[in-house]
């Protein structure tokens, strides 16, 4: 039996909270699919933000980079999807990095440029795109995609 407090959770609908996974992620060479995901707080003032991929390929001469946009998309693209939309305002991408582990992160205190773009109360999507050569087709994969809305 569900409780009431469950019911209420789950009718909650997804754009009223503050983050959830989006789009699919398709297996790389390894056999996983790379799930993106963040640590830290939401409020950007406390510059703890950090994003993460995880389920890698651990290959040091490939690399990867978190992309972001305010448009979700879901098409096929390279060995896997595209979710954020590349037109207009488009795609924006954060610098490479390369996959020495499954676990690559990307945060704000050390990269505070790249997180410039976002403001609070702001809504974006992120993807993290790799180089998967081993896979074989287009040689490159992506994960799903998160949607975040940061505080007010």
């Amino acid at each position: 039996m569900r409780t009431l407090l469950a019911l209420l959770l789950t009718a909650v609908p997804a754009a009223a909270q503050s983050s959830y996974n989006y789009c699919q992620a398709t297996p790389n060479s390894t056999g996983q699919t790379v799930n993106v995901g963040y640590s830290g707080g939401l409020d950007l003032t406390t510059d703890s933000f950090t994003l993460i991929a995880s389920g890698c390929p651990a290959k040091p001469n490939s690399f990867g980079m978190f992309t972001y946009g305010q448009v979700q998309y879901d098409v096929p693209f390279g060995n896997g999807y595209l979710c954020i939309s590349p037109f207009n305002p488009g795609i924006t991408r954060m610098g490479t990095q390369p996959l020495l582990a499954q676990v690559v992160t990307r945060d704000m205190a050390s990269h505070s440029a790249e997180f410039a773009a976002f403001a609070p109360g702001s809504s974006w999507n992120y993807q993290f795109w790799y180089r998967d050569p081993d896979a074989g087709g287009a040689m490159f994969n992506l994960s799903d995609g998160l949607h975040v809305t940061f505080a007010p």
